[in-house]
């Protein structure tokens, strides 16, 4: 196989050899055939191992998307992962039904879709190396769908993944399908067929080439998609097949996941990413491009074998140089122009010749690169691509003829012409697919069929010389890669807008081809690739002088005749289509600036405003809710941001004088657009982005009723959309001062459409978000722009904290306060005292401001009550806000930075206030210094905050300020500069200050953080200062409080310690024990493995593998044991990594053989805690019993009945080990994880019959385990695990079944409300709500199964609907359908057919609810089977007349298309089977 000799044994397996090998594959093993050739593979193009460059893959996912998936779903994490999982690798894993899978998916594609249009592009960083993505043999139907642009690598990989598996695993069947290849087979595909899986397993027989002719091979496959036995399937290209053909494709992806193969593979460009990923609830993975050394490596690699040359250093410097100028030279996303492989690849062919003449002729790299810099582009490159083939070709065909004379000349050149043609033909053929339209390009030969065909032979022998084509499956010529197909079509395209008539062709001459070009290929996305290379070849046609000559709209230019036709066509075309796109819309959706210059002019010239109104219309097709959530997005006005600025004003314009009606979408659109433009990536200059954003701002002022109309139904339906984000452009315009002229309109616009309350809102969210942009000069611009325009009343609302950066204009705002106050509030004789204080300390007058606060000491002990009273209110007004005044004098000394001021009034406060008054008013949010203090931090102001911090240490005392610090702690944590600032101002100078820096990092563990800012000397003296044994306790009592935070910071802290604080940290086992396992029970546990590998990592580097060995048996072991008992698996992991090899052979020999005496007695002595606790409960319980089952002494095994039964109480509760391992392993989350069955396939093994015994019938109040072991598995699916118990056992079991069964079925459906009976029901899913009834079936008595049928069917109010017990269960999903009919004959069998009857066509609802019509509705068809096989002829007769009559209903419309699709499989099947039936009767 695969070049391999493999035996019939090694293809077959262990398995059933019968099942493989049937008459006609034994007959072609036995009669004549030794070795029998079986084909695995596609057509799978060869590609340079030599060069390859292992990728890198970019998941979809990353650490915090399942946080975002969270709080969208209003799911907790544990629900959730009930729901779905999300591999490793990335792929998801669902266990719901359809209809919440489609809920959930909507949700992951919205945080998806806001990730890609969002400008943080951290979540690119999630990468994986390209060899993660190869099967693993525990891979089942696992979807990879790789979506990339054009040339980025997507086949190659395939083709390494295929060489790799083929290498790797031989015995393997690897399946590589280029898709376009099979575009026959596919049409004829059937997707309506009954059984989908054989019609896919026929799919692959009939299409991997060869395999029709060996019995064997088609036997071997089929059996190997049955059994999941080694097999991949790669389906390259999807983007490549027509419309329908992916639709068919898409039915045989569903197909051939209902097999057992192990990945299936699809590649796809990114405009059908979508399609895919919304039919298989994938994401799709995209390619990393090359980096900058994966570029050098690739040019070098390439040139070294093509030049055959040895000099590595000067081929690697070229390449580097390269690289190095490409970068720099080009811009934004254009950077990335080489980072596609299939683009490194031209520029190494383009340049080939270039570095052989600097390796070999001395030519100058200078030359090279002037090269390189002269307007290098897509299209540009290519066009080197194909001169330099042609010109290769043309020397080679001179050679071979040896004569130079002007006869040969031409007979050359005539010969190069037919080849281009025969290029160019081909090109049209690979990209358009319908052959009327290829005709409608190419036009019709008149020419025989024998004629055409020779000439087309004699023009492939020419064209496979140019090094283009290659031989596909079929053996006929293709191109190497599409996009030199796409490139020579959109060559021939681009030939019909030349403006030079000598060059242009007649392409827009016949109106079907104008049609054609304005209304298909400009529009489709098949045509993306064509488009692409079009809007690169018209720049410089649609920038010449002559263009802009012919469309200058004054005086209105005269359009050549063939544009005014192509214009009218597309236009009538779209209006007769009523088209929900054109090439106008289309090039702004796609970023075709050039496209869109050459129709905006167009249309311009040729139709009227209202006409283009309609032909741009479609822009605006998004709804309120889809506006705000694409915002972010590509939109028309990023395309104009981004791509086309100057094409702005001409948009703007179609709309001026237009109709309400037309305005209000566009208003609408900028409202939610302009303000999540990329502003600070624009590449625009300062005068454009001011020339963009002044136009629109004037259109929304202009129109600014209509704004104020839109504010108002926002503020009613969306009041957080309303100007939602437009504090984006404040920051913006307030960045540079060319932008200053730009705030007045904004200013203007917010406030007479919204209000004052949302101009104060936008500068709000400003401030609030991007602090830091508001500086002085920024501060002072928007300050003197809202008083240029009278705007004191805004001024007044802002952030008061903005103004701690611009003093000067804080002046205004405390003046407009101190005005407002003294009017309000203030008496008289202390409204004279203030003024006169606030002028004083305004203007910096310390001795005036001694004496005023001399007279005030003096007056608060005054006899004279009035006098007293009034210096105590001056006294509270300095040391509290009042009012609305945010501004203390204090403050106002702090900022102005009048520190002689600022100590003065500290003293004078020191001296009035007793001591507890004084702290009170320290800390207080209103007190004097609080604000001072907090704003000086988040703003930055490091000189107000040393000069606050060093003033109140030395008069209130060092204990001041440590109050004064601590009462700030979350800006401590945040901020590296302010933390070494506090540092640096607590101990200067005073070495006890470490002491209260100690207290300060320590009060709250989460302060902890902190130490991450601080630099090793500082720590080392805080250390000292508590002595290094007390330090670090404290530090760990408070890692303790937070162990994953502690944990992440670790690392970085140890490497601060010196080697005696580290050797001292070793010391402390019991805390770092203690820290670890709360680590280990964090639900983020599994993302600290890395940290704690840092730290060993750490400790190894700097003490040795001994400390280490000290740190991971720091009690003895135990703590290791903890872990593996707990089935922490990275945590303990990383652990055994760390070890020297016979350290880790020991705990591995330890946790396989014995010493599990301690982990057990542990067991079965405590008392477990966190009962009431689920999540943990399933995680440690659960895994720490199967443990002590398997890896239990006979010793041990033969008290574990008796200790894990026995009763305890909690908190008044019952409670017994085995009963918490129950309620763990009877929820769905263990259902997901299949653990119940083999749990007690291991536990029949495992323990003796009278531990069974004990196990299986302990009963504190939930029931026995053996009953909810039923309800949950059925009861036939537990007798049939119970077979493998003794005898007597099974008969005692069964004896308690029939004796307490009644009591059971009485409990479950008639002692309690049936409303909470349907309500668990719907919780717990279908499984276990078939089964409950499938119990009271079983075990019900004679009196029970009377009831039985009303029981079930009665309806009763759940939540707001009227459900039954047998509604409930038929109408929930589920991915085994088995049990459901395992009932059904069960009532049959019991109760009759007219019981069934009365089952199947039981509805709560309304008619869709019929059980019968649920079950066809939603694809169970095997139910649905089952129902009809049950009934007799009359009830089958009413069950069709009842489906036909719903098909006929208008009502149902919405599953319309489904039933009729599964109604037809259902008839086709019972169709078969009774033909069989009939069949046999004649037989007989």
């Amino acid at each position: 196989m695969l070049g391999t000799v493999q035996t019939v044994r090694d293809l077959t397996g262990n398995g059933n050899r019968e099942e493989v090998i049937d008459d006609n594959s034994m007959e072609e093993l036995l009669v004549g055939k030794k070795v029998v050739n079986i084909p695995l593979h596609d057509f799978v193009p060869a590609f340079d191992e030599e060069l390859y460059i292992e990728r890198e893959i970019i998941l979809p996912f990353d650490d915090t998307f399942f946080d975002e998936l969270v709080d969208e779903t209003y799911c907790t994490k544990d629900e959730l992962l009930g729901k779905l999982r999300v591999t490793v690798e990335n792929n998801i894993e669902w266990f719901v039904d359809d209809r919440e899978k489609q809920e959930l998916w909507l949700k992951i594609k919205k945080i998806f879709e806001k990730r890609r249009h969002s400008t943080d592009s951290a979540w690119l960083d999630n990468r994986i190396p390209e060899k993660d993505l190869t099967p693993l043999e525990e891979w089942e139907n696992r979807v990879v769908v790789v979506s990339d642009v054009a040339g980025t690598g997507k086949s190659t990989m395939l083709s390494n993944y295929y060489r790799k598996m083929r290498n790797e695993k031989p015995d393997n069947w690897i399946i590589k399908m280029d898709l376009v290849d099979h575009i026959g087979a596919l049409r004829q595909f059937n997707s309506d067929e009954v059984d989908q899986k054989v019609e896919a397993i026929k799919f692959f027989i009939a299409n991997i080439p060869n395999v029709r002719e060996s019995p064997f091979a088609q036997s071997l496959l089929r059996h190997k998609l049955q059994t999941g036995d080694g097999i991949v399937v790669m389906l390259d290209g999807f983007d490549e097949i027509p419309i329908q053909c992916q639709d068919k494709c898409i039915s045989l992806i569903e197909a051939i996941r209902l097999t057992n193969l192990n990945a299936l593979y699809i590649t796809t460009r990114p405009h059908l990413n979508r399609k895919l990923q919304d039919s298989l609830f994938q994401l799709a993975y995209t390619l990393r491009d090359f980096s900058q050394e994966d570029q050098i490596n690739y040019l070098s690699g390439y040139w070294k074998k093509q030049l055959k040359v040895d000099a590595d250093a000067e081929v690697r410097s070229i390449a580097t140089s390269i690289v190095e100028r490409l970068s720099k030279s080009l811009k934004g996303n254009e950077r990335s122009f080489i980072g596609i492989p299939l683009q490194c690849h031209i520029v190494a062919d383009c340049f080939e010749s270039q570095v052989d003449d600097i390796i070999q002729n001395g030519c100058k790299l200078n030359a090279l690169l002037k090269d390189l810099d002269s307007n290098l582009n897509l299209d540009t490159l290519y066009g080197r691509l194909f001169k330099k083939k042609r010109e290769i070709y043309r020397q080679e065909k001179a050679k071979v003829q040896q004569v130079n004379n002007h006869i040969l000349h031409n007979s050359l050149e005539d010969h190069m012409e037919c080849l281009e043609i025969y290029l160019r033909d081909l090109a049209v053929k690979t990209i358009v697919s319908d052959q009327t339209h290829i005709d409608c390009l190419l036009g019709k030969s008149n020419e025989s069929a024998a004629t055409i065909e020779k000439q087309y032979k004699k023009r492939e022998e020419g064209s496979v010389c140019f090094g283009l084509l290659t031989l596909n499956r079929k053996g006929e010529f293709q191109f190497l890669h599409r996009t030199y197909a796409e490139y020579l079509m959109a060559n021939y395209l681009y030939g019909g807008f030349r403006l030079d008539e000598d060059l242009r062709n007649k392409l827009l001459d016949e109106k079907p081809t104008r049609e054609l070009i304005g209304s298909e290929i400009l529009v489709g996305l098949q045509y993306q690739g064509v488009q692409l290379f079009i809007d690169c070849m018209l720049h410089e046609m649609v920038n010449h002088e002559e263009w802009r000559t012919i469309t200058d709209p004054m005086p209105k230019s005269e359009l050549p005749e063939n544009f005014t036709h192509l214009t009218n066509d597309f236009y009538r075309v779209f209006i007769e289509k009523g088209s929900q796109e054109n090439a106008v819309t289309v090039a702004i959706e796609r970023y075709h600036a050039n496209i869109f210059e050459l129709f905006s002019r167009f249309i311009d010239l040729t139709i009227d405003k209202s006409e283009i109104l309609k032909l741009i219309k479609p822009l605006f097709k998004q709804s309120d809710l889809d506006v705000f959530l694409a915002s972010s997005g590509p939109n028309f006005l990023t395309f104009f941001y981004e791509r086309k600025h100057d094409g702005l004003q001409r948009f703007i314009d179609w709309h001026d004088g237009s109709e309400e009606n037309n305005i209000y979408p566009m208003i609408q659109a900028i409202h939610e657009y302009a303000p999540n433009l990329k502003l600070h990536e624009s590449r625009l200059s300062q005068e454009e982005n001011k020339n963009f954003f002044s136009p629109l701002l004037d259109f929304m002022i202009k129109h600014q009723k209509i704004v104020q109309d839109e504010m108002t139904r926002l503020r009613k339906q969306f009041p957080r959309f309303m100007f939602s984000n437009w504090h984006k452009l404040l920051i913006f315009f307030l960045n540079h001062e060319c932008y200053k002229s730009l705030l007045k309109p904004l200013f203007q616009l917010v406030l007479r459409t919204a209000g004052d309350v949302a101009l104060v809102q936008v500068v709000n969210e400003a401030f609030t978000l991007d602090e830091d942009v508001f500086k002085q000069a920024e501060v002072e611009k928007l300050a003197n722009a809202l008083r240029e325009m009278e705007l004191t009343n805004i001024l007044i609302q802002l952030p008061w904290k903005m103004f701690v950066s611009a003093p000067n204009r804080l002046q205004w705002v405390y003046n407009y306060h101190h005005q407002n106050a003294k009017s309000k509030w203030l008496p008289e004789k202390n409204s004279l005292v203030m003024t006169e204080l606030h002028n004083v300390t305004y203007q910096g007058e310390t001795k005036n401001l001694q004496v005023i606060l001399e007279t005030v000491s003096r007056d608060l002990l005054s006899n004279v009550p009035e006098t007293k009273k009034a210096a105590e209110g001056i006294v509270h007004y300095m040391t509290y806000r009042y009012g609305t005044n945010p501004y203390t004098l204090a403050y106002l000394a702090a900022v102005y930075g009048q520190e002689e001021m600022f100590r003065l009034m500290l003293q004078f406060v020191k001296e009035v206030l007793p001591d507890d008054e004084l702290q009170t008013a320290l800390i207080s949010k209103n007190g004097f210094l609080h604000g001072a203090f907090w704003d000086a931090m988040t703003s930055g102001k490091i000189e107000t905050l040393q000069l606050i911090m060093k003033a109140v240490k030395e008069i209130m005392g060092p204990e001041s300020q440590l109050t004064l610090v601590k009462s700030m702690r979350s800006a401590i944590v945040k901020h590296s500069r302010l933390i070494n600032i506090l540092a640096k101002t607590m101990t200067e100078d005073d070495p006890v200050g470490f002491e209260f820096f100690n207290t300060l990092i320590f009060h709250d563990e989460r302060n902890i953080n902190a130490l991450e800012h601080i630099d090793a000397q500082f720590l080392s003296k805080s250390i000292s200062a508590e002595g290094r044994v007390n330090w670090m306790k404290r530090l760990l009592d408070a890692a303790i409080k937070t162990p994953g935070d502690f944990i992440s910071l670790l690392p970085n802290l140890l490497d601060k310690f010196s080697n005696e604080e580290l050797e001292c940290f070793l010391t402390m086992n019991s805390k770092w024990a203690k820290l670890v396992r709360g680590m280990c029970k964090d639900h983020y546990a599994i993302f600290y493995a890395n940290n704690l590998e840092g730290t060993f990592k750490c400790v190894l580097r700097r003490l040795g593998a001994q400390a280490v060995e000290q740190l991971i048996f720091c009690d003895n072991g135990q703590l290791v044991e903890w872990i593996a008992l707990g089935g922490y698996t990275q945590i303990l992991d990383v652990m055994l990594a760390a070890l020297p090899a016979a350290a880790r052979e020991q705990i591995e020999e330890r946790q396989a053989n014995n010493e599990h005496q301690k982990m057990f007695d542990k067991f079965l002595s405590a008392i477990p805690m966190d009962w009431n606790e689920h999540q943990r409960r399933y995680r440690h319980m659960v895994p720490v019993t199967r443990f002590c089952l398997l890896y239990g002494s006979k010793e041990q095994l033969s008290e574990f009945a008796n200790s894990a039964t026995s009763v305890y109480c909690i908190q008044e509760k019952k409670f017994s080990i085995w009963n918490t391992f129950a309620n763990a392993l009877f929820t769905r989350e263990a259902e997901r994880n299949k653990n119940r069955e083999a749990f007690v396939e291991n536990m029949a093994k495992i323990l003796d019959a009278e531990a069974i015994k004990i196990l299986l019938l302990h009963d504190i109040g939930k029931g026995a385990f053996l009953v909810r072991l039923m309800l949950w598995e059925g009861t036939r699916t537990v007798w049939a695990v119970l077979d493998l118990l003794p005898a007597d056992l099974r008969e005692l079991l069964d004896i308690y079944m029939k004796d307490n069964g009644p009591d059971i079925v009485q409990k479950i459906f008639f002692s309690s409300a049936t409303e909470k009976l349907i309500a668990k029901m719907r919780k717990q899913g279908r499984n276990y709500s078939i089964n409950i009834l499938q119990f009271y079936l079983d075990y019900g008595n004679e009196k029970q199964l009377a009831l039985f049928m009303d029981t079930i069917t009665a309806s009763h109010w759940n939540e707001s609907t009227k459900r039954s017990v047998w509604g409930t269960a038929s109408l929930l999903r589920s991915r085994v359908e088995n049990a459901v009919s395992v009932f059904l004959r069960c009532v049959a069998e019991k109760l009759g057919k007219d019981a069934v009857k009365k089952l199947v066509l039981h509805k709560d609802k309304d008619d869709l609810s019929i059980a019968i019509v649920y079950a066809l509705r939603k694809n169970c068809l095997d139910i649905y089977t089952t129902m009809l096989t049950l009934l007799d002829d009359e009830g089958r007769n009413e069950v069709i007349r009842l489906v036909d009559y719903l098909l006929s209903n208008a009502d149902i419309k919405r599953y319309g298309e489904t039933l009729t699709k599964n109604w037809g499989k259902v008839k086709k099947r019972m169709n078969v089977e009774e033909n069989e039936a009939s069949l046999n009767e004649n037989e007989i």
